[in-house]
């Protein structure tokens, strides 16, 4: 009589090898379905899958929306410095160019690079005949006026006093608009043509324009850069909001936006 239980008969070795080996067609189908890329992509059925992204933290996406706003407010002045500023040849004669001071060296005997500069481009500006008169404008004590050091400076490089055009009080950027404004009115002149530094010429027209004077620009032509270039610059992008706000009147502006 048979037992009623039933024996489990061994599988053969070859048969048991066949299923276990990928080349199976059960565990074929399996491995064929998903298999890793290297490319960091899943395959399923020949589709490739992307791969999962992270969720971007709140500092991330708080930082992408600060670039977001600020970002044109930071390239804005840099713009305005570049086209509104000196990086433009001025298209038309002017009736007089303006050169705001700058620092004195020696004394008050000699002038700042950064000023010489300045005069050395505005002399040759009126030797081609690009305006009648040249205005120098900056104050200071005794000898360190930079107006009057500006003034010899342009009478030994060839320019007779009678086409130099003196404001001697000019504490600031906006001084120089007002008060110089003032000087070519009673000179009957109309159109400026403003020499300084590429990143400071766009400030002076400014200063220049909200006081009635029509304005072009001109950077100095030096090859050279001043040794504090970056601090200016950066200075220059917050003064020119500054002047277009009219924040600049504050008292305790004034030495941010000079």
């Amino acid at each position: 009589m048979l037992n009623s239980k039933t024996s489990k008969t061994p599988m053969p070795k070859h048969v048991s090898r066949s299923l276990s080996s990928p080349k199976h067609p059960l565990r074929g189908a399996a491995t064929a379905r998903r298999r890793p890329l290297d490319s960091g992509r899943t395959s399923i059925n020949g589709e490739l899958l992307k791969p999962e992204r992270k969720p971007r933290s709140t500092f991330a996406k708080l930082a992408m929306l600060a670039a977001l706003l600020l970002g044109p407010l930071a390239i804005a002045p840099f713009s305005a410095m570049c086209f509104y500023g000196g990086l433009t040849e001025p298209d038309a004669r002017a009736d007089v160019i303006i050169v705001p001071g700058a620092a004195l060296r020696n004394g008050g005997n000699d002038l700042s690079d950064a000023l010489r500069w300045r005069m050395d481009t505005a002399i040759s500006l009126w030797k081609s005949r690009k305006a009648n008169f040249i205005l120098v404008s900056g104050g200071g004590e005794g000898a360190w006026n930079e107006a009057r050091a500006m003034a010899r400076y342009a009478e030994e490089h060839g320019v007779p006093q009678s086409a130099i055009l003196i404001e001697d009080r000019a504490r600031t950027t906006r001084e120089t608009g007002r008060l110089a404004s003032g000087i070519m009115r009673r000179q009957g002149l109309k159109r400026a043509l403003v020499v300084s530094q590429w990143f400071h010429v766009a400030r002076t027209r400014i200063a220049l324009e909200q006081a009635g004077v029509n304005t072009q620009g001109k950077a100095c032509d030096h090859t050279q850069t001043l040794s504090n270039e970056p601090f200016f610059v950066l200075r220059e992008a917050i003064a020119l909001y500054a002047y277009g706000a009219g924040v600049d009147e504050n008292e305790k502006l004034r030495s941010m936006a000079s």
